[in-house]
């Protein structure tokens, strides 16, 4: 049975050296593979970082064992054999390490395949040449002997031993369990208090047999109150509710194998923009639960109109810089896949002429869903075109069936039945709340609270989808704050009142 195994290597758990250091709540230390590497700059470490307000060090190193992870974060000290048993006052030497701080990807890591740290006292950097690892001074000085092998004192493990550490390796070689255990209680015994270890991911097409399963088992035997199952997670419809995400057969089918979900990963076992912020939702979760971490104040969300739709999407809530690809409806009893949703990932910023922050939505969109099509309905959309030039025939959006788009004459218009509503004025770069009223002969365009086009007659139509599609994948350059929808065919009165709102709301 494993657990003779598992006591046997926890006997012979290494001693640490050193002062344990004061934890710091504001500092976030992660020590892992490529699944925390992955998406560079946009990880889940960084998003749970931003969601937080942390400060973070990511240790991800893609192909990297246990052992080598923490070698580099001081659990695990790696031990260097020099030439000679000197370490030579300048330049550079080949050593042999018993294991090795700057195995995995070349390139990889933080510092880009390099590790600094000291050798009895020595600073210098490890890197590979080759097949070699070899070690350069920092600064050149007297030649230094050494008893036989010696410790390499990680640069990075040692300055991050206070941050809150979130310990997520194991993926490569993971059925070595006994080392990825031996690995585990060294970053544990090397860190401070404020820890957590985040449970390894399956692999389709490499890992058939689902080794993770024996490590997961005794990460979560060793730790059963600091274990976050992350693929049990993963495979959980809470998951996909996390990322506003409506699972598939084909996910499905995956998660029946033990795998996560196709849609959440750009290959067998690394995650995509949507496995990343599913990741972090649960280290998130797990962060205010067990440390009382409280999520970061994005920006104000803009307020709702004085008249309340009926369904709504905005982008105000979102950190600037963040990356994004789905947004809860702040309005109507939708299901979570009916909330929007992107074939791409948008970065919320807030430009000058805008109080919240908005995303650039073409050449990609964001979907969202009424749930039913009603006998009328009114939609207000808060943006601004980053620029006129090619936005000629582009469509900015489309709601129940009728497109908005900019005209072959440059102008704002309306797209149903082969009808057209067409403004009298040129388009702008400028914000603007834009009104689109869709009930026959009633229907109509406004643009900042002034009804600017209405349709020739009764052909024009009635609502034909439940679809609300902000951007195109062949759309103009458009930056939109959100989406208010009505179903119904609001007042003239209340349409200038909703216009109002959301231009003091959103608009600088």
């Amino acid at each position: 049975m494993f657990r003779g195994a598992l006591d046997a290597v926890l006997d012979a758990r290494p001693m640490t050296p050193g002062a344990m250091p004061i934890p710091s709540p504001t500092r976030m230390m992660v020590a892992g593979d490529s699944i925390a590497e992955h998406g560079t700059p946009d990880t889940w470490v960084r998003i749970v970082a931003t969601a937080l307000g942390l400060s973070d060090t990511n240790l991800g190193w893609g192909g990297q064992s246990a052992l080598e992870v923490a070698a580099r974060q001081g659990g695990v000290m790696a031990r260097l054999t020099f030439p000679g048993n000197v370490i030579p006052a300048s330049g550079t030497v080949t050593v042999t390490a018993d294991t090795n701080p700057v195995g995995g990807n070349p390139g990889s890591g933080p510092d880009g395949g390099t590790v600094y740290g000291r050798v009895a006292g020595v600073a210098g950097s490890l890197f590979l040449n080759g097949a070699d690892v070899r070690f350069q001074r920092t600064t050149d000085g007297a030649a230094v002997t050494v008893p036989g092998s010696v410790a390499f004192v990680p640069d990075r493990g040692t300055a991050t031993r206070g941050d809150v550490a979130i310990l997520a390796a194991g993926r490569n070689y993971t059925a070595d369990v006994a080392a990825i255990v031996k690995a585990y209680v060294g970053m544990v015994a090397y860190t401070n208090p404020r820890f957590l270890t985040l449970g390894i991911l399956p692999w389709e097409g490499t890992d058939p047999t689902h080794t993770e399963d024996a490590a997961n088992w005794a990460l979560r035997e060793l730790w059963p109150d600091r274990f976050m199952d992350l693929k049990a997670w993963m495979l959980s419809q809470d998951a996909a509710n996390a990322v506003a995400y409506k699972l598939t057969a084909t996910d499905n089918t995956a998660i029946a194998a033990g795998f996560y979900p196709p849609a959440y990963r750009d290959d067998g076992v690394h995650p995509n923009v949507r496995g990343r912020r599913a990741i972090a939702q649960l280290v998130i979760s797990r962060l205010r639960s067990e440390y009382g971490m409280t999520l970061q104040p994005g920006y104000a969300t803009p307020a709702m109109p004085s008249v309340v739709p009926d369904h709504a999407w905005d982008f105000g809530g979102l950190l600037p810089g963040t990356n994004t690809v789905s947004v809860k409806a702040r309005a109507g009893a939708l299901p979570a896949e009916q909330s929007v949703e992107s074939a791409a990932p948008f970065v919320a910023i807030v430009p000058a002429s805008f109080k919240v922050p908005v995303v650039t939505v073409s050449p990609a969109w964001v979907r969202g869903s009424t749930g039913a099509v009603p006998a009328a309905q009114t939609t207000f959309l808060v943006g601004a075109l980053t620029t006129t030039a090619g936005a000629t025939s582009k469509i900015i959006a489309a709601a129940g069936g009728v497109i908005f788009r900019v005209s072959s004459g440059n102008k704002w218009e309306l797209l149903a039945n082969s009808q057209l509503i067409t403004s009298p004025g040129s388009i702008d770069s400028a914000p603007h709340v834009f009104a689109i009223v869709q009930d026959g002969a009633n229907s109509a365009l406004w643009v900042d609270g002034v009804k600017v086009a209405t349709a020739a007659g009764a052909s024009f139509g009635a609502p034909s989808s439940v679809n609300i599609d902000l951007g195109s994948s062949s759309g103009a350059p458009a930056r939109l704050a959100g989406g208010w929808v009505y179903r119904s065919r609001l007042t003239d009165t209340q349409i200038q009142t909703v216009s109002a709102d959301l231009a003091a709301a959103t608009i600088a």
